[in-house]
């Protein structure tokens, strides 16, 4: 960030709504990327026929190899101090498992 004092002689001007400050792009948009995002969800189901019902018994797994990508990330700069530059902010959730069963008749 820079102060008013540091862009008004570059303006002619002070900033407009007496703002204290002005934020600048470090790097240009789009030109830095965090990792790639690989995830493996499983399904597996197994039918059983019982006279005229049907039964569907399921079991999935979502993110088979726990895979920790980040999905977001502060990319804000204050200073040395006290940067938070590109922390995470969210991860990819856990390994999940689930169990259903479907029952038609």
């Amino acid at each position: 960030m820079f102060l008013s004092s540091d862009v008004a002689p570059s303006l002619g001007r002070s900033l407009a709504g007496n703002a204290p400050n002005v934020t600048v792009n470090m790097l240009f948009p789009g030109t830095l990327y965090g990792d790639r995002r690989n995830q493996l969800d499983l399904r597996l189901t197994k039918i059983l026929k019982v006279q005229r019902m049907k039964a569907g018994l399921s079991f999935e797994i979502y993110n088979v190899f726990n895979g920790n990508a980040v999905l977001t990330e502060n990319t804000t700069y204050r200073d040395a101090s006290q940067s938070g530059w590109r922390i995470p902010t969210s991860i990819a959730p856990p390994r999940l498992l689930k169990f259903s069963v479907q029952i038609d008749f």
